[in-house]
């Protein structure tokens, strides 16, 4: 680990507390660096040799060559300059292009889910699983809401993004012809929506 990014822990440390909040280290998180082109380029072609014959292969590295040499630098340049204003270069592009424009199903492809006991099953009746499963769901949702989850760190020292615990609740994506749509939702709310028998159910859990 270099000096710099010691120093760089260790003021973060301080500045956050003995006990950080989930949210504490956000403006403290170093900006998503640009790998250079040639870096991407040279993974893509390892990534996809095994499953491209001789032929195919050869050919793809062809257009990666004429890629660099026509539009790499321009196209560098662009996510150069987008990286100065932006802390993450990829997610507004991730959250448009993979998420608002897929057309996959998003229940068990984009979306966060839960599942109550794999190997157990304390009770037969499916009503009591779900109030279970909704009632550690509202209380994972109150610790969010007061930022009492603590944030991850890596090796225990190096503080991760948060920004993913953002949408994990009053969230939705409703789907249109092109792309889908995030329309913005009270967070006050307690209500949820339950699937039965292909009927949706609406419930108030909180008031």
């Amino acid at each position: 680990m270099s000096s710099p990014t010691k120093t760089w822990l260790a003021l973060v440390r301080i500045f956050s507390g003995r006990h950080p909040m989930l949210f504490s280290y956000q403006r403290s998180l170093p900006r998503q660096p640009v790998p250079s082109v040639q870096d991407t380029v040279r993974k893509y072609l390892e990534s996809v040799r095994p499953v491209l014959s001789d032929e195919d292969f050869d050919w793809t590295a062809v257009l990666a060559q004429e890629f660099l040499r026509l539009q790499a630098s321009l196209l560098q340049w662009y996510l150069r300059l987008k990286s100065w204003w932006a802390s993450n270069y990829v997610s507004d592009w991730w959250e448009e292009f993979v998420y608002l424009r897929s057309r996959n199903p998003l229940m068990v492809n984009s979306n966060y889910y839960m599942m109550d006991f794999l190997y157990v099953t304390p009770t037969p009746l499916q009503a009591a699983r779900a109030g279970n499963a909704i009632h550690a769901l509202l209380l994972y949702r109150h610790r969010l809401n007061r930022q009492e989850i603590p944030p991850t760190l890596l090796m225990g020292m190096r503080p991760l993004c948060s920004a993913q615990y953002e949408k994990i609740f009053n969230t939705t994506r409703i789907p249109g012809v092109q792309r889908g749509e995030t329309p913005p939702i009270p967070t006050d709310g307690g209500r949820t929506i339950s699937w039965l028998r292909a009927c949706f159910l609406e419930s108030t859990c909180l008031s």
